[in-house]
């Protein structure tokens, strides 16, 4: 608006500057058609025309400069109108957004508890929640699980020969077992020719009776006759035997 007031003024100024010339040009060229005010030659008489033309063509061209700025001055005019009224209903735009903004900051004060109150909410239940999925995972878990289990199970069912070996075979339970009739005779045992080494229960029985149902001492004397046998029985054979203490059950 500053910029445009400032281009009214040069247009005002330039308007009166071609009104001046307009006019005194305008004068000129009605004084040519008299007597002249020197001499008082006729117009007919005269033999200069003091410049008539020339001043006629100034007249006209300062006429057409002045028409062509009072039609600029004229949309300038308007233009600041047009200008004055956005300023006007921007004011009225900003004052209508600054009253909302009030009202949505008055709001969200009066909000805040109700947040904060959500927000609270929101944790507890997110705790809950996961606490929750960690119980749901543990239930997935345990019916695979079980589902594996039973599968285990459904493969692992086969008839009773069918069942795998697990530790020595037959024959070498009884030469292992000859071993520890042997060294139990020579330390003078009771009942030593009855000894045997059992498959089912993996232990030395004497008569018929397992080294576990037997005395403290009596558990240790049968556990290093064991020992010693199982030493005689890898030098008379000459084999390697895997005492393994998983199939050996020596308490």
């Amino acid at each position: 608006m500053q910029r445009f007031a400032r281009l009214n003024a040069v247009y005002s100024s330039d308007l009166e500057r071609l009104r001046s010339i307009e006019e005194g040009g305008y004068v000129l060229v009605a004084l040519a058609d008299r007597e002249c005010p020197i001499c008082g030659a006729p117009p007919e008489a005269q033999v200069h025309d003091h410049g008539g033309r020339e001043i006629a063509l100034a007249h006209a061209a300062a006429a057409a400069e002045t028409r062509k700025i009072e039609v600029e001055q004229c949309e300038l005019t308007q233009t600041v109108l047009a200008l004055r009224g956005e300023a006007a209903s921007l004011r009225r735009v900003v004052k209508e957004l600054t009253d909302q903004i009030e009202e949505i900051d008055s709001q969200i004060e009066n909000d805040r508890p109700l947040e904060a109150m959500a927000r609270s909410n929101y944790e507890t239940y997110a705790s809950a929640r996961a606490d929750l999925q960690r119980v749901v995972d543990v239930y997935t878990r345990r019916a695979e699980l079980v589902a594996s289990r039973e599968e285990i199970d459904g493969q692992s069912t086969k008839r009773e020969g069918d069942a795998l070996a697990v530790g020595p075979d037959s024959t070498v339970a009884f030469a292992f077992g000859a071993s520890v009739k042997a060294v139990l005779k020579e330390w003078k045992f009771p009942d030593a020719d009855k000894a045997q080494f059992d498959l089912l229960t993996n232990d030395i029985m004497i008569g018929g009776k397992p080294r576990s149902s037997n005395g403290k001492g009596v558990r240790a004397i049968l556990h290093a006759a064991f020992n010693v046998a199982l030493f005689v029985y890898r030098i008379e054979k000459s084999c390697h035997i895997r005492a393994s203490w998983r199939w050996i059950r020596l308490c």
